[in-house]
């Protein structure tokens, strides 16, 4: 599996799930034009510097048009992922690098290769015309991605302004760490990569929640937080939950149970879980897809 980090907020939430997760089958990319960014990651992983003729380490300047010939320019340092099982791809709507994941898409998809991308949309305070590219851009990237997640940064938008940062880095490492550990390793109740394949593949627009709550009620908490999200189109779905020693079963059925009830009755659920030693809270991930049509 190989996760790519595609320009500024990419790489800083790259260098969180690194931080979360250390297994030898998982290869990080930290992809940027500007080289000082770059020099600033501390990993034992790979660094790829793009746009040297173009930039000349310095970004692209906030220019997605650049960004896009950038990549295309520099495809090739992207021929890691040939014989991949599975592409992960983290990166922001906001700047030029990240708004270059239409371009990595449609290369993923030419090598065959299976992936799954987190497009991270501007604030809404950052401009109309801002908030129009970044939907443009998703756009084409749901032409090739095999499935997407969209992530909008002002559902985060509480308190100062490092915590709202740190809510949307921490919701994405957390879950990526998760689904990477969930489909690497075997677990109390198992979801193999097939599993995850079913779901991902053709999936295009995903419906994402992660939740993390403890104390009393924890199990309430869980399920109001992942069912903000539009459930009602899904067909097909991972649900995984895991917990310290303490977990009961009734805190795991009524998590899924109200998951189950608030999708498409049709819809077939993936179900996975683990048990973490000692006292844990309890974490939850949820993505889902309708395979008939993008969910909005």
């Amino acid at each position: 599996v190989d996760v790519i980090g595609l320009g500024g907020a990419g790489c800083n939430i790259l260098q969180e799930v690194e931080r979360k997760i250390q297994l030898e089958d998982i290869h990080f990319h930290y992809v940027n034009t500007d080289e000082a960014a770059l020099n600033k990651i501390q990993t034992k992983h790979e660094k790829i510097l793009l746009g040297e003729r173009l930039c000349k380490g310095l970004g692209c300047g906030a220019d997605y048009n650049l960004g896009k010939k950038v990549l295309q320019e520099d495809i090739e340092k992207f021929s890691f992922v040939q014989g991949s099982d599975l592409v992960f791809v983290i990166s922001g709507y906001s700047k030029g690098t990240g708004s270059s994941a239409g371009v990595l898409a449609q290369y993923l998809k030419e090598q065959g290769v299976l992936n799954l991308f987190f497009a991270i949309k501007p604030f809404s305070f950052e401009g109309a015309k801002k908030m129009q590219i970044a939907n443009q851009l998703i756009k084409e990237l749901s032409q090739f991605a095999d499935a997407f997640v969209v992530i909008e940064n002002s559902k985060f938008q509480k308190g100062t302004f490092i915590d709202t940062i740190r809510a949307v880095n921490e919701t994405i490492s957390s879950a990526i760490s998760i689904m990477l550990k969930v489909i690497t390793n075997p677990l109390l109740i198992n979801i193999d990569y097939n599993d995850f394949k079913t779901v991902v593949k053709d999936g295009k627009r995903c419906v994402f929640a992660y939740a993390k709550a403890d104390g009393v009620g924890r199990e309430k908490q869980i399920v109001q937080q992942v069912l903000k999200e539009k459930m009602k189109r899904v067909k097909t779905c991972i649900i995984f939950v895991q917990g310290g020693e303490d977990m009961l079963i009734d805190e795991v059925h009524f998590i899924v149970d109200n998951i189950n009830q608030a999708i498409n009755p049709e819809a077939f659920p993936i179900f996975g879980a683990d048990v973490i030693q000692g006292k844990f809270h309890i974490e939850t991930v949820f993505l889902g897809v309708s395979k008939e049509y993008e969910i909005e």
